[in-house]
């Protein structure tokens, strides 16, 4: 226990409690008996006899988040501290105007004049944890919209390196299976198999996959068309991410391509799925389909009769309508993407293709408009270049992938009562080899980490980076039996440590130089939690894999500690 009795003078420890940005307290037997004014002022107090003298849990709701008891729980965290000399938790207080926050509180167990206190320092976390939580809603919302898009997405990054795509990418693509499960699929293997099987058309495929490699490694917008051996057609987008790589979407619009030759032979496109109504050569409205008033909101009796001006949203100026009347005039027909206004008022982007019919004078007799709704396909297209789920340097699953997957096998064990562990790792001493040799022999060891990692897990398993020199392993599918599950688990992770020990060469390329090689010797600290059928967050089983980690650290480093309960 940290002892303060040899301060030389003793205003020191005084003058280092209060110039605290923290609030910190002093809490002697089970009581408030000292906090310093940043106390005062985040609680909104106007001196510290209103709230000293005082159980902790005078200053929180009677029931913390978790649905204990205040007063309980705080004797129990205390306890807590006072056995393990440190605990960290999660408190809900109470300001001086009655609004409750959420903390993060520090408590140390030290002696202070040769009495044993608690050093209590608390953080305010509410931002922190409403950032968390929007976070996870935006992720879900993200995968929403890639799964749902009417179409296949695919991410490549900076590095010319598949990062994720959809179910539809696979099955429109037709792209085999083994092919998506090789962990580190480039752009480039990628394009070769395509080009291989002839998607680009005759021509020497390697020269194909050259310019079109070149191409990405110089990423610019762009929209076209493709033909695919099997006679689908593909409009395929793509959008530079703003950190590198791009997004690619591809939509199916073979049944729209074949639409648009039915209505330019006999205009009978009432046939398609798409929104679609007729005018005559004034363009007043004729007739509209079904799809047509599940997109607008009219129905025919409202629209017949009526110009499509009525649908204008405003976003669009005169010049705009100007070049799409001039298409229409010289080709006989305009296609491209407009903004609309549904009857309810909501403006919504639309893919418009408009044709004219002629009769056999040439003189154009009606309008034949289609419509669909691009709602879902717009907000992917600005929503997924954000999306990535791998580490850049290591190209282990990230802190989101890991999560899903955590969640996953969170669930699956539940069904089948087989034990999962999960393991909390940190490079004993990373910071001194960044600091010695620089961030770049740093970057290679992580490297190398990731890799031994992998070796040692099955590869069922899971192995993510979470920044800097955190790890986690998750191991799926461990015994039934809590002891025997442990003891697999515990093996593994002598395994992980025995193998991260050994002695790394890392060799840092110099230009039109020898490499330069630095030895390094590396330990590694692992803390493991269990789980099976508990009812339990994922939040939460980090959190105890990273106290377990911590624990680990404290008992010297180089070894593996699972979470418990005393924990």
């Amino acid at each position: 226990m940290p002892q303060f009795d040899s301060l030389s003078d003793p205003r020191c420890f005084q003058q280092l409690f209060e110039s605290s940005p923290d609030p910190t307290w002093i809490i002697d037997g089970n009581r408030f008996v000292e906090c310093n004014e940043a106390a005062v002022k985040t609680l909104g107090f106007t001196s510290r006899a209103e709230f000293l003298n005082v159980h902790p849990s005078q200053l929180s709701p009677a029931v913390q988040a978790d649905g204990e008891d205040s007063y309980a729980k705080a004797e129990r965290m205390m306890a807590l501290a006072k056995a393990q000399g440190l605990h960290r938790f999660e408190w809900i207080h109470t300001r001086a105007d009655g609004t409750n926050f959420v903390a993060e509180v520090t408590l140390s167990a030290i002696q202070l004049n040769s009495r044993p206190v608690i050093y209590c320092v608390w953080r305010d976390i509410t931002e922190r944890k409403r950032m968390q939580e929007q976070l996870l809603r935006q992720n879900d919302m993200l995968r929403a919209i890639i799964e749902n898009f009417p179409g296949a997405v695919s991410v490549v990054d900076a590095d010319l390196r598949m990062v994720t795509y959809n179910q539809q990418f696979q099955q429109l693509l037709d792209i085999p299976e083994a092919l998506l499960q090789n962990p580190h699929l480039s752009f480039e293997d990628f394009i070769r198999y395509n080009a291989q099987r002839g998607d680009y058309g005759p021509g020497d495929p390697e020269r194909q996959i050259a310019a079109i490699v070149a191409r990405a490694r110089e990423f610019r917008p762009h929209k076209f068309e493709r033909v695919r051996p099997n006679g689908v057609v593909l409009e395929i987008r793509g959008m530079p991410l703003p950190e590198g790589g791009f997004v690619s979407t591809y939509i199916d619009i073979t049944e729209r391509k074949r639409a648009d030759l039915q209505q330019r032979i006999a205009a009978t496109a009432f046939e398609s799925q798409e929104g679609m109504f007729v005018t005559d050569a004034q363009r007043n409205i004729l007739s509209v389909n079904r799809a047509f008033s599940a997109i607008t909101g009219y129905s025919a009796e409202e629209a017949v009769g009526q110009n499509p001006r009525m649908f204008k949203s405003g976003k669009q100026d005169a010049a705009f309508y100007a070049a799409m009347a001039d298409s229409l005039q010289r080709s006989g027909r305009w296609q491209g993407e407009i903004w609309n206004r549904r009857k309810s008022g909501e403006l919504y982007p639309e893919w418009l293709m408009i044709t004219s019919v002629k009769d056999a004078s040439g003189e154009v007799t009606n309008y034949v408009a289609a419509l669909t709704d691009i709602t879902l396909r717009k907000q992917a297209e600005d929503e997924i270049k954000n999306l990535a789920f791998h580490d850049a340097l290591t190209q282990l699953p990230n802190r989101r992938l890991l999560n899903d997957r955590l969640r996953q096998a969170m669930a699956a064990s539940k069904r089948s009562a087989y034990f999962g562990a999960l393991m909390f790792l940190d490079l004993d001493n990373f910071k001194p080899l960044n600091d010695v040799h620089g961030h770049e022999v740093g970057d290679l060891l992580l490297v190398e980490v990731a890799q031994r990692l992998q070796a040692c897990v099955r590869e069922m398993d899971t192995v993510a980076r979470f920044g800097g020199d955190e790890f986690v392993v998750m191991l799926g599918h461990l015994d039934p039996d809590v002891a025997e599950a442990t003891a697999q688990a515990h093996a593994v992770a002598q395994n992980i440590r025995t193998a991260l020990s050994q002695p790394y060469a890392l060799a840092l390329q110099n230009e039109g130089k020898a490499d330069t090689v630095v030895e390094h010797h590396c330990t590694v600290s692992i803390g493991v939690a269990l789980f099976s059928n508990q009812e339990v967050r994922a939040d939460d089983l980090l959190k105890w894999a990273d106290v377990a980690m911590y624990k680990a650290k404290e008992a010297g480093r180089n070894t593996v500690c699972f979470w418990t309960t005393t924990l």
